[in-house]
C-alpha cells in the first residue's frame, strides 16, 4: 500500500452517449482504509458513489492520473455466485492477492488448512488406533 499512499486519480463516469455523468477528483481526498477478507488484503477506498442507469448501452469510467499507480474499481451492491464461479474463487483469491503484492495463502486459508489437518488427523487415530 506504500507504493500507492500518494496516488491520487481523477475518475469520470460517462454514460452510453458519452456525456460525462459524474466527475470525481480526488486530489485532496484522504482515501478510507479498506480491509478485504477473502483476499487478505488492505485497499485505498476513494469514493462510494450509488448512480442509477437511466439508459440501455455501455456506460465507461476514465481514470486520468498524473504518474502511476493502481485502481481498482467494484460495482454493485450485493455479490451473487453461480456454482461455477464459486469454484473460481480460489482464483479469484490469487489474482486478488497477486494485484496487491501478496503471495501465499490469506490467513483465513491458513487457519482452515490446519483446522482441516487437525481433524483429519483425528479422524485417522480414532479410526486406526
Amino acid at each position: 500500500m506504500k507504493s500507492t499512499a500518494d496516488f491520487r486519480p481523477n475518475l469520470t463516469f460517462y454514460g452510453p452517449d458519452r456525456e460525462v455523468l459524474e466527475d470525481f477528483f480526488l486530489e485532496s481526498t484522504e482515501p478510507e482504509i479498506m480491509y478485504e477478507f477473502l483476499g487478505d488484503t488492505y485497499s485505498y477506498l476513494y469514493v462510494r458513489h450509488d448512480s442509477e442507469l437511466t439508459k440501455e448501452g455501455i456506460y465507461s469510467v476514465e481514470i486520468e492520473a498524473e504518474g502511476s499507480g493502481r485502481a481498482w474499481i467494484t460495482f454493485g451492491k450485493k455479490e451473487r455466485f453461480t456454482v461455477a464461479q464459486i469454484a473460481a474463487v480460489p482464483r479469484w483469491i490469487r489474482e486478488m492477492r497477486a494485484f496487491h503484492y501478496h503471495t501465499g495463502l490469506a490467513k483465513w486459508e491458513k487457519y482452515g488448512l490446519g483446522i482441516v489437518g487437525i481433524i483429519g488427523t483425528t479422524l485417522i487415530i480414532l479410526v486406526f488406533f
